[in-house]
This record gives structure tokens, sequence and C-alpha cells, in this order.
């Protein structure tokens, strides 16, 4: 049981390392956002979408994989694999995505007709971007997740880890 446990962790360990390579990626599509104007903005948004719900997803498998102390499954379905994960784990992440998220919204002049995602819509939106990005993407309202979010989770992820 040991030895499974510990080829687990490496696993987990891994798949930190390559979503932390994402978190650069990311910053560096922000930093190039912030040099070009307005118009060319656009340029950058589908991919940062992209990339952002890849990081999602991966933040969910990680989760599920220290929850359940097994291997994800193979599949974009993170709403299915988010179910599943112990009521800490749940609690925390939405809990961070409506503090961190949500709150931003509120912030907003009341009389802005501004669309408030329910995280359950996040998660499928999220799926639905991972899935469909390489043949139609669809950027559907609600499927955007924060890097300062991500980036919440993954010092979570990190504590866990450290605790494994």
């Amino acid at each position: 049981m040991k030895d499974q446990n510990q080829a687990l962790l490496s696993k987990i360990q891994h798949k930190l390392f390559n979503l932390k390579s994402l978190f650069s990626v990311l910053k560096l599509i922000d930093t190039e956002i912030k040099k070009v104007k307005p118009e060319n903005i656009i340029q950058y948004i589908p991919s940062k979408i992209y990339l952002e719900s890849f990081a999602f997803e991966l933040i969910i498998k990680i989760f599920y994989e220290l929850d359940l102390k097994n291997e994800a499954p193979k599949t974009h379905d993170i709403d299915e694999l988010f179910s599943k994960l112990n009521r800490e784990s749940t609690n925390f992440i939405k809990n961070k995505f409506d503090n961190i998220n949500i709150k931003k919204i509120k912030n907003l002049p009341k009389d802005l007709d501004v669309y408030k995602p329910n995280f359950e819509g996040v998660l499928k939106n999220n799926s639905e971007i991972v899935k469909n990005f390489k043949y139609i993407p669809k950027l559907p309202n609600g499927s955007i997740v924060s890097l300062p979010f991500l980036r919440v989770l993954c010092k979570k992820i990190e504590d866990r880890i450290n605790n494994f």
C-alpha cells in the first residue's frame, strides 16, 4: 500500500508541476494583453480561457486523487469528478470560487446586468471548453475561472501534498 501511495504521490507532483507551467503561460498571456491595443486583445482571449479551463480540470483531478487516493479517470467531465470529492474539498473549492470570482461581480454597479455564474454551471462549461476547443470553440458565459482562484486552489494542493 505504501508503494501505491508513493507512486500516486509522484503522479500528483508531476501534475502539480504541469499546473504551475500552465500558470506561467497564463501570466505571459496576461502580460501580452496589457501591451496590445484594446481591439487586438480578442486574439488572446480564446487561448486564455482554454488554458484556464484546462488548469481547472487538472486541479479537480488532483483534488480527486488526494481525496480518493486513486488516480483520476481519463475524462474531461469534471462535474462528475467534482461530485466524488470529499465534503472538505468541495466546500473549499466552492467557497474560494464565491469569494474570489463572484465577489468581483457583486462589487460592480448594481445597474449593470452582469451574468452571475453558479458553480455547477462553471464546472459544466469548463468541461465543454476543454472537450470542444480543438473542434469548434464555444466560450459560454460563466466558463471563465480566474488565475487568482486557480492559484489559491494550487496552494491548497501543495499543503495537502505536504501532509500526504
